[in-house]
């Protein structure tokens, strides 16, 4: 595999190895890579997910994944803790365009507390599907796990909103309303001001 390989070459130059993001779970051994990230790691994100899970007693729960490597691989890490912790997924869906169809299917099983594994950028997409689905307000729960902190055009705005990238399709307002409540992990900005956090 290239990343290990190249991680692996590193471990031998001695010289400390810094990252402005998250390592994926399979680099996330620090004795073996020798790497330091100004974010926790996607196996302790998860984790954290796991232990509120627990805290609130809530066994079942739907899981959406944005496709690609890294979710991939954070999505298995968190399939085998929530199995570990047993907490039962009634779904798991996956999408790299039409987050609505996987989150019909989600709601087809449902699935009360949805666990979200996005990019920053397909956040606010995804609200605007779950308020076109009614998948919001006291019923639900939604637990967002940014495989890349928020980086990528999504942070919590003044009052807790989402800003920046806005979805197509007139769903600015609406999806404010479907995001209400959601509980971020593992991303850099403070969910009260908005502000990031490692600055």
């Amino acid at each position: 595999m290239t990343v290990e390989i190249r991680y692996s070459h590193l471990r031998f130059t001695s010289s400390p190895q810094v990252s402005f993001s998250a390592p994926p779970p399979l680099l996330s051994n620090r004795k073996r890579y020798g790497t330091f990230s100004m974010l926790p790691s996607d196996r302790a994100v998860n984790q954290a997910a796991v232990k509120l899970l627990q805290r609130y007693r809530w066994s079942r729960v739907g899981v959406l994944t944005q496709e690609g490597a890294q979710r991939s691989e954070m999505r298995g890490d968190l399939a085998r803790q929530l199995l570990k912790a047993d907490v039962h997924v009634v779904s798991s869906e996956s999408f790299s365009a039409d987050a609505c169809s996987s989150l019909r299917k989600i709601r087809g099983s449902d699935a009360r507390i949805i666990v979200a594994l996005l990019d920053g950028d397909s956040a606010a997409e995804v609200f605007c599907c779950a308020y076109r689905l009614k998948l919001f307000g006291a019923r639900y729960q939604w637990l967002l796990l940014l495989a890349d902190g928020g980086a990528d055009g999504w942070r919590w705005g003044g009052a807790a909103r989402l800003q920046r990238r806005q979805p197509a399709g007139g769903c600015r307002r609406s999806h404010a309303a479907a995001e209400e409540g959601a509980q971020q992990l593992g991303g850099a900005g403070d969910l009260r001001t908005g502000q990031d956090s490692h600055t």
